[in-house]
């Protein structure tokens, strides 16, 4: 036999017998972090608190949408919650890629409106310059009663009320130590239900003031109910939301809240019917349809 040959023959066996060693200590110490290559860790759910039982019947109402057939219409709408854009002149837009219907937008100085074909309002500062300050130089309360205001000028928010509250801005190990806003979420109900999602009215407040840097009013209209059904059981909606994949998260979820509301899904294609759905609520946010069980997006 020549060198080369047994040189091979060596290497080969080497290689084998370290692939047999490695499977070996892998059978007698398994490890639940081992992946494959390219194998995608996939999260678990977890639920700690217990689950409703009530079933109530819940309808399913259709969406009103506004329509723009020009821009007036557009500036008209737009001013009743923004009078100091009612004479400014708007301008219509392009369509979107996706062909939904246009916006329009008006300009006072730095204040930007547009409107959105679906009934969206957006106002925003577009030269706030975006600073963070010291936690306890913007407590909340101060950012609350400064988007209290400035909602109460601009015609109230009628039946909606503060559901959420959001901060951001630089975050240290005993949580946001320096804060750049405070945003505001606030939603209204139906059937004495909240409705979650798209359907809010939302206030980003700034330390500098501090003031109200931007606001998103969705304020939707329902009409005729569609469907009226009893619920699903919260058994049957928490299996759909705990095999919903979170491939980006890479540790477990917890779940500590779980209630009925309305669920508001926004999509490229505007939806036509409010559906109740079981909110489950906690590291993460998951929506399923109260009738269907589907998973929302």
């Amino acid at each position: 036999m020549d060198k080369a040959r047994a040189f091979r023959i060596s290497v080969v066996t080497a290689v084998t017998v370290a692939i047999m060693i490695a499977l070996f200590l892998i059978y007698l110490f398994p490890s639940n972090d081992f992946e494959l290559p390219g194998q995608q860790h996939r999260s678990e759910v977890v639920l700690d608190c217990a689950l409703p039982t009530e079933r109530p019947l819940m309808d399913a109402p259709t969406i009103i949408f506004p329509e723009f057939n020009n821009t007036t219409d557009a500036r008209i709408y737009a001013s009743k919650h923004f009078p100091q854009f009612s004479d400014v002149e708007f301008t219509k837009d392009d369509d979107d890629a996706f062909g939904r219907s246009a916006t329009y937008h008006g300009e006072i100085g730095d204040k930007l409106l547009r409107v959105k074909g679906d009934g969206d309002v957006e106002y925003m500062h577009m030269d706030v310059p975006w600073t963070e300050v010291e936690e306890e130089d913007f407590p909340r309360d101060v950012a609350r009663a400064c988007s209290t205001a400035f909602l109460e000028d601009h015609g109230g928010i009628g039946p909606y009320e503060e559901a959420n509250v959001y901060e951001s801005g630089s975050y240290g190990t005993h949580g946001f130590d320096a804060i750049a806003a405070h945003t505001f979420v606030y939603h209204k109900r139906y059937d004495g239900y909240l409705i979650r999602g798209f359907d809010d009215i939302m206030t980003t407040v700034t330390p500098i003031g501090p003031m109200v840097a931007g606001c998103v009013w969705r304020e939707r209209q329902y009409g005729i109910v569609n469907e009226t059904r009893q619920v699903i059981p919260a058994e049957v909606a928490w299996w759909s939301a705990r095999n919903a994949t979170h491939n980006d998260i890479r540790e477990d979820m917890h779940i500590d809240h779980v209630e009925l509301c309305y669920y508001y899904e926004r999509s490229y294609a505007m939806p036509t019917v409010l559906y109740p759905a079981w909110r489950f609520s906690g590291d993460v946010e998951i929506f399923v349809n109260a009738f269907t069980g589907d998973v929302m997006d």
